[in-house]
């Protein structure tokens, strides 16, 4: 495996922002083996998920990413960043596009929605989602890569791992995002905060009848899990 590495000076705190985009002009050297990359630079794992490949720290804060993209994957996250451009300029919504992909096939596309259909779900990747998932008369995007102009946030997250792609690949982070004005960020803090700290107060209220539906769901014999 080719590892192609990018030195990226930035604080730890930052560590999200050292995305290395395939293609970029100043990558530094290559290495044939990890074990050839961690020993010439005396590297230990950063684990983070999300680039599809592995993040690296070093020491005086320089970070390097590992990357597993190939020059299909930048042509169609481009496809992607067109489709975002491409909505901003029509009016359409926020700068947000996404294309899904099978077999080399675009099955699927979207950009945001949310301001000129007034559905606040109607994100680039949902929409994606609904087109590609209608396209292979199925609920799953098995054999699928999702190729997003942004990070997903929390609800195209939740809905990617409905669909069960095999694999995300986005061109710019939420801290990105966040910057922009959407602040993606803010709801992945909100999850991990109890019930009661959150901004929009969640309110949990047992009802016995509410069980009794899930206990007709587990006897059901026709049922269909997804």
């Amino acid at each position: 495996m080719q590892i192609v590495i990018q030195p990226v000076q930035l604080p730890m705190h930052k560590v999200t922002w050292a995305v290395w985009t395939h293609g970029c002009r100043n990558r530094v050297e290559e290495f044939p083996q990890p074990a050839d990359f961690e020993a010439r630079l005396g590297l230990f794992p950063y684990n983070f998920s999300g680039f599809g490949g592995q993040l690296f720290r070093i020491r005086r804060s320089r970070l390097y990413f590992w990357n597993m993209t190939s020059s299909k994957d930048k042509s169609y996250l481009q496809q992607a960043i067109r489709l975002a451009r491409e909505g901003i300029g029509q009016g359409k919504g926020g700068p947000f596009g996404c294309i899904i992909v099978k077999a080399d096939e675009v099955i699927g596309t979207g950009n945001n929605l949310v301001t000129s259909t007034n559905d606040p779900t109607a994100h680039a990747e949902v929409v994606a989602i609904r087109e590609a998932c209608a396209y292979l008369n199925s609920y799953q995007l098995t054999g699928c890569t999702v190729y997003a102009s942004c990070e997903p946030c929390p609800m195209c997250l939740g809905a990617i791992y409905w669909a069960r792609p095999d694999r995300l690949v986005y061109a710019s982070t939420r801290l990105d995002a966040a910057d922009a004005g959407f602040d993606d960020d803010l709801i992945y803090r909100e999850i991990a905060l109890p019930a009661g700290e959150r901004q929009i107060p969640f309110v949990f209220m047992p009802e016995q009848e509410a069980l009794d539906v899930f206990r007709a769901w587990k006897k059901m014999s026709n049922k269909k899990l997804y």
